[in-house]
């Protein structure tokens, strides 16, 4: 009968008690001599390293290096050169700089000349050191939360390859500014399917990260948008963790009603589209529009999907519309026809009118949505935010505005999580507390959320550093590395203050 093969750890291991200058961790040969993986297809393969000139020279430079610093063993000094490897990986990953730039022959030589360090190779990074730093990255998180109550908040976006791409952000929920600012990335998964199954799965899998012992009564707040699947998935979750009070994020729901402002006044969107195109790879009419308003800034170019961005084009064109006009006066309506769409609109008086009363009764919620994008702030700061701005949109008593307040009260009515925390905030800050008073968080829980956030803005802060990473030159990443990477570039650059 033939002889079974043998397996590749078993090669390779072999291979070890053969030859002292490799180890194996049973998947890689490795070189401890010239810090490189060897290829260990073949016997042949790894003696032809072992007696190439560069090797030999290698090792006669460390026996010479041993014999001069005595005090240093062969252990530390292969310790000392992981500890570089591990170390050059992070300072890469944390820099947001492709492993692949390793091989680069200016980077290796500058490296080995400064530092006095054999520079490892990108395929050594990637196989040995960036599990090792993520790995690390886990503990340090798992580690920094120990025993303390914790906020957790989850959102999706599609990627670059059309992958489903879900981040889960974990912060401290604590009466001391400089504890509560500290948030991490712990997680993020490619999804089969966006739905409130896929959501509360990844939830429970996020949170076995954190280990077997952990203590799910610490979770006591799950920010999400306000998309029906997230709702449904928050429901499920709070029946395996009671503590759990799901907010919908306030930022989003103002946005919402941004939304409706702009939808029920469709000239003056469609004015701001135009003139966005008008302007839009066209250097030409840039110059005029420089060459005539010197002081003034390119109209904005608002995206629908991004907060407020409408309502401040808004604002700039009820500060500008007469400079706006002149500019429009000098252009060519032949020259495109989003250039006479501006000039028919320009001309018409109840455009006007709206910009007006848009800017003059809604303009303030710029200004709400950037503050509550800043990190940091009391909950009672927060909430006050939010409701000066309910405040002044009730009291526009327009007819117009009916559609608006409505869209309001629906926003905030269905916010349960945002009524809890108005009471909360209440106890802290000692008012009277309205709403109907939950039971279910002690004293300690209470004060906890002293600085808690009120809207999802860091996990959707991590998707623009996801496009960074996952560049159109480097999206042949299996998604397993890209996570890794991820996480660590992450969280080396949370809390970085």
């Amino acid at each position: 009968m033939p002889k079974d093969k043998p397996s590749i750890s078993t090669k390779l291991n072999q291979y070890v008690l053969q030859y002292t200058d490799l180890k194996t961790d049973g998947k890689i040969l490795f070189c401890k001599i010239c810090n490189k993986s060897v290829t260990a297809d073949k016997i042949f393969t790894v003696k032809q390293h072992l007696q190439s000139t560069k090797h030999i020279q290698l090792k006669a430079n460390r026996v010479t290096k041993k014999q001069t610093q005595q005090l240093i063993g062969e252990s530390s000094a292969l310790s000392i050169d992981d500890q570089f490897g591990e170390d050059l990986c992070s300072t890469f990953i944390a820099a947001d700089i492709p492993l692949y730039k390793i091989r680069h022959d200016k980077i290796k030589s500058f490296l080995e000349k400064y530092t006095d360090h054999r520079v490892p190779s990108e395929s050594n990074l990637r196989s040995i050191h960036v599990t090792n730093l993520y790995k690390a990255s886990i503990e340090k998180v798992k580690h920094c939360i120990q025993n303390k109550y914790l906020w957790i908040s989850i959102d999706e976006t599609t990627d670059a390859v059309g992958r489903y791409i879900a981040n889960v952000i974990i912060g401290i929920l604590h009466s001391v500014e400089r504890i509560s600012k500290q948030k991490f990335l712990l997680n993020t998964a490619s999804l089969d399917a966006v739905n409130h199954s896929s959501i509360a799965r990844l939830f429970d899998d996020s949170i076995k990260i954190l280990g077997e012992n952990f203590d799910r009564d610490l979770i006591l707040l799950f920010i999400t948008d306000a998309a029906p699947y997230m709702i449904k998935a928050a429901h499920a979750i709070q029946i395996f963790y009671p503590k759990v009070t799901h907010l919908t994020c306030l930022v989003h729901g103002l946005h919402r009603v941004c939304e409706k402002i702009r939808c029920h006044y469709p000239k003056v969107d469609r004015l701001i589209s135009n003139i966005k195109k008008v302007f839009l790879k066209a250097p030409s009419r840039m110059h005029i529009f420089k060459t005539l308003q010197p002081e003034l800034k390119m109209p904005p170019r608002p995206i629908i999907t991004r907060w407020a961005t409408w309502i401040n084009a808004v604002n700039y064109y009820a500060n500008n519309f007469e400079n706006i006009s002149l500019v429009f006066d000098t252009l060519n309506s032949e020259e495109a026809a989003s250039i006479q769409i501006v000039k028919d609109l320009l001309q018409d008086n109840t455009i006007k009118m709206d910009i007006i009363f848009i800017s003059s009764n809604y303009g303030h919620l710029v200004d709400s949505i950037t503050q509550l994008e800043s990190y940091g702030k009391r909950l009672s700061e927060q909430i006050k935010i939010v409701t000066n701005a309910v405040n002044l949109i009730e009291q526009v008593h327009a007819k117009e505005a009916v559609a608006v307040k409505e869209k309001l009260v629906n926003v905030i009515k269905k916010n349960t999580g945002f009524s809890i925390l108005q009471n909360i905030s209440s106890m802290l800050t000692g008012l009277p507390v309205i709403n109907e008073v939950n039971e279910k968080y002690t004293i300690d829980e209470t004060l906890a959320f002293k600085f808690a956030p009120i809207t999802s803005v860091d996990v959707e802060r991590t998707f623009s550093m996801y496009k960074n990473v996952l560049r159109s030159n480097r999206q042949s990443f299996l998604f397993e590395n890209l996570k890794e990477i991820f996480v660590i570039y992450c969280n080396n650059n949370f809390n970085h203050d």
